[in-house]
């Protein structure tokens, strides 16, 4: 008896550890599609995108593309999740390296304000299709909801965390003549509000 259940143990191991790899392939593959999609949009821009291209860059069957988007408004909505993943991990990464006071507002601003920012790149690229997919509102409230907590964890006032987060989004998706080459001036000035929330609360 003590036998069957030890083997039987063994086997639900063997299949948990099974679907975790395959859970990982998957993930991997996704990331795979995702980047080539990525590429291809920041190349020729979105409305010249198409699952054969993808599945080209991606180097993937067309079939192996559909498997994980199975329509290009889904492919769409996973490269917005993809950009809010990727900033929220880069904001963390650079957050790492400046542990003092507003170094969450700081970094923040940085990889969001980055010229060669590829997130920021991506974002404008997709620009044309943002208000035409779903995803576009849920993503909105979680950047919102992510940016408030942050700069507000670091002295500012909900209002001043609602310009500086509404003031980011715009710049980064604007293409309006007013703001082409303010990038750099709008991250000094953001950076500089931070030091003097700070030199406020002290």
């Amino acid at each position: 008896m003590k036998q069957r259940r030890s083997t039987q143990s063994a086997e639900r191991t063997v299949d948990l550890d099974q679907k975790s790899w395959q859970a990982t392939k998957s993930d991997a593959m996704r990331r795979r599609i995702l980047d080539a999609a990525a590429v291809l949009v920041m190349r020729m821009g979105i409305t010249s995108l198409t699952i054969s291209l993808v599945a080209k860059e991606a180097g993937v069957s067309k079939g192996g593309v559909l498997h994980h988007f199975t329509t290009k408004r889904a492919l769409i909505n996973g490269l917005l999740r993809m950009v809010f993943d990727d900033l929220t991990h880069q904001i963390e990464q650079e957050m790492s390296r400046n542990q003092e006071q507003g170094a969450w507002s700081r970094a923040f601003i940085t990889v969001c304000l980055s010229e060669d920012s590829p997130m920021a790149v991506l974002v404008k690229a997709l620009n044309p299709v943002l208000n035409l997919t779903p995803e576009i509102a849920h993503l909105e409230e979680q950047y919102y909801a992510y940016a408030l907590n942050g700069l507000q964890r670091d002295g500012f006032s909900f209002s001043e965390a609602l310009i500086i987060a509404l003031t980011i989004s715009s710049f980064i998706v604007a293409e309006a003549p007013m703001v082409v080459g303010q990038t750099e001036a709008l991250r000094t000035e953001l950076l500089r509000r931070v030091d003097e929330i700070i030199d406020r609360d002290d």
